[in-house]
């Protein structure tokens, strides 16, 4: 009995003992992967936290008043200016008749002299004392130049070595020469200097006509648009024909389609053409959205619809309303404005990103310092799904003035001469005419520290005096600037407590008349680090 009853007894006891172990194992494991789910929630959501608030949102629940911080700092610091590269008074005077601009993305500055094109590399303090390999001369034509810009590749067409194509537009013709560097990219070793720029003749040009080109926009996939005076653009598609191959009337190597007129007018000389239009201004391109945005000289906006694959190109619509859409929006603020339309002006216009705002897609700077926030309204059409229709102006943002060391908003008035500006992730920097000899620098951006927690946007401005005229800015490339593209990682991006010991300070180049400035974005870890100075010595 005993060891019958014992055994049973001990059995279950003993496949208790194993029962209660398999038990223990587990619920240790599923305790594991609770607390690991918990864990990873938590950091989400910290994650989540250091997001900043949707634009449009913000915009939405902030007081004119009251969009400026109003801290007691002893300086507040949006811009701050590192250095100063000036030109030499030779080249001062030469360029003053022609024509200068910034090419970030190979760290050059160009400018032309007749018919011949300078390029040197700002970084290089000796390249324009003509002592070192950095600066070049590229005469190979002997046309005046009077747009030059830089452009990304169609993949496939040419060499990898040829990073990007230099557009060279002259009154006759406009010239696709290659860039590349003694060092190719994928042999870079970090912080390792890129050799000598090297430029090659593609044998790719197409006739002008006549027509002044303004400016060149271009996409990441390649496709090239000449925005030009007489108010049309023109693509310039290009293509390899093999070597056994010759170039005839339908198959010529690179040619310039009026994307602005009907067909038939591709085979009418441009010089017979009837129609005018205001010139273009600006052109940028939404590559998320497959938009793009032309701004005339007349403050009106076009939009223009690249088709889902970005290869097409659809006009949507030319909005001529923009300023009253404007006053309109200003009279449903708590607090009346007034834009006098014979001041309005656009200078300047610059796509928002997603990971700003999922609603505004474009902001317009004015002469007067206001800021047009701008939404492209979509539509379903067909297989294209939701396709850019519309553009409407949902809130404008007044421009501020310096009263008693404190930022408020002006009323009416041309208290701010702006005639140039950028923007890209929340930074604005204005060009303030003060004098025909010089301008400053107006830097605007959010308050890193109410940003978050505020709910409304509160923004921080300072303004910088220049050595000169401003003729362009540029953003030395960066995940923050606009030559992203809009691929700029996650929404914690924007939040500068969360990422300024992750990314460099950003870098905003000025070309003047009489050099380059430097100026840098000023964190707030960069605030402290003053403050500190300031007070320990």
């Amino acid at each position: 009995m005993n060891g019958f009853g014992g055994s049973p007894f001990r059995s279950v006891s003993n496949r208790g003992s194993a029962l209660s172990f398999t038990t223990s194992e587990t619920a240790s494991s599923t305790s594991l992967d609770s607390n690991l789910s918990l864990a990873g929630k938590r950091v989400s959501e910290k994650l989540d936290g250091d997001k900043m608030p949707d634009l449009w949102e913000s915009l939405k629940s902030t007081f004119h008043e009251e969009g400026f911080s109003q801290n007691e700092l002893p300086k507040t610091e949006v811009l701050r200016s590192e250095r100063f590269s000036a030109l030499p008074e030779d080249l001062l005077v030469a360029i003053h008749a022609s024509f200068v601009g910034l090419l970030p993305e190979i760290n050059h500055a160009w400018f032309t002299v007749d018919n011949r094109l300078g390029l040197w590399n700002y970084n290089d303090r000796y390249s324009l004392l003509l002592i070192s390999n950095d600066f070049m001369v590229w005469d190979d034509q002997d046309q005046i130049i009077n747009c030059v810009a830089l452009v990304k590749p169609v993949p496939g067409v040419f060499l990898e070595q040829i990073e990007y194509l230099l557009i060279v537009a002259t009154a006759l013709e406009v010239y696709l020469l290659g860039v590349a560097f003694e060092i190719p990219v994928t042999e870079l070793i970090p912080g390792q200097s890129r050799g000598n720029l090297q430029l090659y003749m593609t044998g790719m040009s197409v006739p002008t006509d006549g027509i002044i080109v303004c400016s060149v926009a271009s996409t990441e996939s390649g496709r090239i648009f000449l925005c030009c005076k007489n108010g049309h653009i023109y693509e310039i598609q290009y293509q390899v024909i093999p070597v056994a191959a010759e170039e005839g009337w339908f198959t010529k190597r690179c040619v310039k389609i009026d994307k602005s007129s009907a067909a038939y007018m591709n085979f009418v000389p441009s010089f017979a053409s009837w129609t005018k239009d205001d010139p273009i201004s600006q052109v940028v391109i939404d590559e998320t959205k497959n938009a793009m945005y032309v701004l005339f000289a007349n403050s009106s906006i076009e939009l223009v619809y690249l088709g889902q694959n970005g290869q097409a190109f659809e006009r949507k619509g030319r909005f001529n309303d923009l300023l009253s859409q404007a006053q309109s929006a200003l009279e449903r603020s708590p607090v009346q404005y007034y834009i006098d339309p014979a001041l309005f002006k656009i200078v300047s216009i610059s796509t928002i990103s997603p990971l700003e705002s999922t609603s505004l897609n474009l902001i317009a700077i004015t002469s007067t310092g206001f800021s047009l926030y701008l939404t492209c309204s979509r539509d379903y059409q067909g297989s294209d799904g939701l396709v850019p229709v519309n553009l409407k102006v949902l809130y404008v943002r007044p421009p501020v003035i310096q009263n008693i060391g404190r930022p408020i908003f002006i009323q009416s008035g041309a208290v701010t001469t702006i005639h140039a500006a950028y923007y890209a992730s929340g930074l604005i920097v204005m060009a303030n005419s003060v004098s025909e000899e010089a301008d400053s620098v107006i830097g605007v951006a959010p308050d890193a520290g109410l940003g978050i927690n505020h709910g409304s946007l509160v923004e921080q401005w300072n303004s910088i005096p220049l050595q000169g005229k401003t003729w362009g800015f540029a953003e030395t490339p960066s995940i923050f600037s606009s030559s992203a593209k809009g691929q700029l990682g996650d929404g914690r991006l924007l939040n500068e407590l969360a990422t300024q010991l992750e990314y460099p300070r950003r870098e905003i180049l000025i070309m003047m008349n009489t050099g380059i400035a430097f100026l840098t974005k000023v964190r707030p870890i960069d605030i402290l680090q003053r403050i500190l100075r300031d007070k320990l010595g």
